[in-house]
């Protein structure tokens, strides 16, 4: 998952490397930031499906998620995609990428 802007329709964040965690953990870990959806165009499910893109890339190249909830309906929100709150004041949220089980028979 490189950095820099990504774009669904009228939606739009920013991905780019954490300066929060060590240097030696930054390449498995992004910060969204910028999520930006212009009011008029809200609720058209764009960045709904933009969210669910980069939460799906980041489970396939097994990359954990964090960032800050401007809101109490923003943490609400980002906590649909499998975010949770790590700190309260701001909300600092993260997502640990989903990974499938494989069984070995």
């Amino acid at each position: 998952m490189k950095p820099g802007t990504i774009q669904l329709g009228n939606a739009s964040l920013h991905i780019s490397y954490p300066q929060i965690v060590p240097g030696n953990l930054r390449g498995f870990s992004r910060e969204i930031t910028e999520f930006f959806v212009p009011e008029e165009f809200r609720g058209n499910g764009e960045g709904t499906e933009l969210l669910k893109d980069v939460c799906d890339q980041a489970d396939a190249e097994h990359i954990l998620l964090l960032l800050i909830a401007d809101t109490e309906k923003m943490a609400m929100y980002y906590g649909r995609f499998g975010f949770v709150a790590i700190q309260d004041k701001p909300i600092l949220m993260v997502r640990s990428p989903k990974s499938e089980l494989i069984s070995i028979h």
